[in-house]
């Protein structure tokens, strides 16, 4: 589950990303990822902010940086790690 830590604690390949989509999307907010911990978390619009757990990068990438005007990032969420909580855990935030 993500990079293993160096003698220091250090994780020299964890990736820190965070993205805004409010001004493109009705539904979602936010998306950040911690490549450390293949952790996803997803903030609504309207009120809500989740936790996705055993995310890989790959899953978590389309989410993270700007997509073609087509692109629903909750359809995504929905589609990708909504239907599948075996395989990605989920925790709703305070």
């Amino acid at each position: 589950m993500g990079a293993a830590a160096d003698e220091y604690g250090h994780h020299p390949r964890s990736l820190l990303v965070r993205y805004d989509w409010a001004a493109r999307s009705s539904n979602v907010g936010v998306c950040s990822y911690d490549s450390t911990t293949e952790a996803l978390e997803v903030g609504f619009q309207h009120g809500g902010r989740y936790r996705y757990s055993s995310v890989p990068e790959s899953l978590a990438a389309p989410l993270l940086h700007e997509q073609p005007d087509e692109f629903s990032p909750g359809g995504y969420v929905t589609r990708t790690f909504g239907k599948q909580p075996e395989r990605f855990p989920v925790e709703k935030l305070p």
